[in-house]
């Protein structure tokens, strides 16, 4: 039995990391009616100490080995998260990981590896930002019921906009240019990946220097196929301004058109459009088309930490799957190198 299945009612919670993140997953975790935060590790004692109500250790082996700790939450820096959060899960926690787990697909490959060989003892969730958006939340609902597998993806993202100073002073803190694209696409590739699954091909055509003095990416388009013939475009670039974020879909029942975190527009065919293919007679008509405007609920999309943590206790005492897990990572990582390996330059 792991650690986790031990408490039902209120999940005792284990925070590694109290730095911005991990102050945000505290406040989550007292927002939560399903778990508690009773333990803090930090390699700075005083910043430990400093989230009330929990217990403050320095070392993480401390913080496992307690009797004070149910599940475990990471939230250092990408550097060393995913290899805490695989100590965690080799001694019988389960855990949820800050986004990204790892740059390195072998250690997320191995992160699921300990999961899928628990056999549903364990988990391990990721707190995905846009997955727990309202905007996202509504696409996957529609993509898995009323309007169906899209048969075409279309999404542009021109509102990427980096002025030059970005390319001049480069970005300390994750050692990469900010002005690198692909890399800035990150979120909106998983949330592709998490409404149609990984596609079977891949071709990238990038410009490097078109808007920059800089040699990299800054506009790109990548063009998508899946097996059961859904075809995918993804059109993005970080010299335009105004720039849009206007993801289009198309589906046996119709098209969906959806603006950041504007309501969702539904043009709906009255009945299927192969049905309505086959069976009309004059070649002029056309099914009768709903105009439905869908509600997104964006009052809660900067607090997708709370979220998470409330999918993850409940898949944890439930014993369900997650909303996001390392496997995503996996699959993350490797569309990003296959559109960076097939890219086209100019």
């Amino acid at each position: 039995m792991s650690k986790s299945e031990d408490s039902v009612t209120e999940l005792r919670v284990g925070l590694v990391g109290a730095g911005q993140s991990g102050v945000a997953y505290a406040r989550a975790c007292e927002k939560s009616e399903s778990c508690r935060l009773t333990a803090v590790c930090d390699r700075e004692p005083e910043r430990a100490a400093g989230i009330p109500g929990t217990k403050p250790f320095r070392k993480i082996d401390q913080l496992l080995s307690s009797e004070e700790v149910d599940a475990v939450i990471v939230a250092t820096s990408v550097s060393n998260r995913a290899e805490i959060a695989l100590r965690a899960l080799q001694r019988g926690f389960s855990v949820l990981v800050e986004d990204p787990v790892s740059e390195n697909a072998a250690l997320a490959e191995e992160l699921a590896s300990v999961v899928a060989k628990s056999r549903g003892k364990l988990v391990c969730g990721v707190s995905r930002p846009l997955r727990f958006a309202g905007r996202a939340r509504k696409l996957k609902e529609l993509a898995e019921g009323s309007f169906g597998r899209p048969h075409r993806v279309q999404w542009t993202l021109s509102n990427r906009f980096c002025p030059e100073i970005c390319f001049a002073q480069g970005d300390d803190r994750k050692g990469e240019s900010p002005g690198s694209l692909i890399l800035r696409l990150r979120n909106e590739l998983d949330l592709l990946l998490w409404l149609c699954g990984e596609p079977d091909e891949v071709n990238t055509f990038q410009c490097l220097g078109k808007h920059h003095d800089a040699e990299v990416e800054d506009e790109v388009f990548v063009h998508f196929g899946w097996e059961d013939g859904t075809t995918g475009t993804l059109v993005a670039s970080s010299g335009e301004i105004p720039g849009i974020d206007r993801l289009e879909m198309t589906s046996d029942r119709g098209l969906i058109v959806s603006e950041a975190e504007e309501s969702i527009r539904w043009n709906r065919c009255e009945i299927s459009v192969e049905e309505f293919s086959r069976s009309v007679e004059d070649p002029t008509d056309r099914p009768l088309i709903w105009e439905i405007e869908i509600p997104v609920d964006s009052s809660e999309n900067g607090l997708f930490r709370e979220a998470a943590v409330e999918d993850f206790t409940e898949s944890v005492r439930l014993g369900g799957k997650p909303n996001s897990g390392p496997w995503d990572d996996v699959a993350l990582l490797r569309l990003m190198n296959r559109i960076a390996s097939s890219a086209s330059n100019r």
